[in-house]
Parts: structure tokens; C-alpha cells; sequence
């Protein structure tokens, strides 16, 4: 059985505060799978 790690939420506030600092990477999918697959990789989706 895998472990599924809680999903990391993250607000407009924190993402403001980013500005400027480390790269936020976002990803728009159409279709679950395809997000699944990129999901680990990606900080936002």
C-alpha cells in the first residue's frame, strides 16, 4: 500500500510573499490524468 502525502495548500498571501524569490511553477490541465502525472513536479496545478 503507498502513502499518499497531504496535499500542500497554498494561499494568495504566500504566493505574494514569493515575489521576487524562487520560481513558482504552474501547470493548467484538462484532464486528471494528466495532472497526476505532473502533480510531484509542479507547485501549482
Amino acid at each position: 500500500m503507498s502513502a499518499q502525502k497531504p496535499i500542500r495548500r497554498v494561499t494568495v498571501p504566500q504566493i505574494r510573499v514569493r515575489k521576487g524569490g524562487e520560481p513558482i511553477v504552474s501547470l493548467t490541465s484538462y484532464h486528471a490524468h494528466t495532472a497526476a502525472i505532473a502533480l510531484p513536479d509542479r507547485s501549482a496545478i
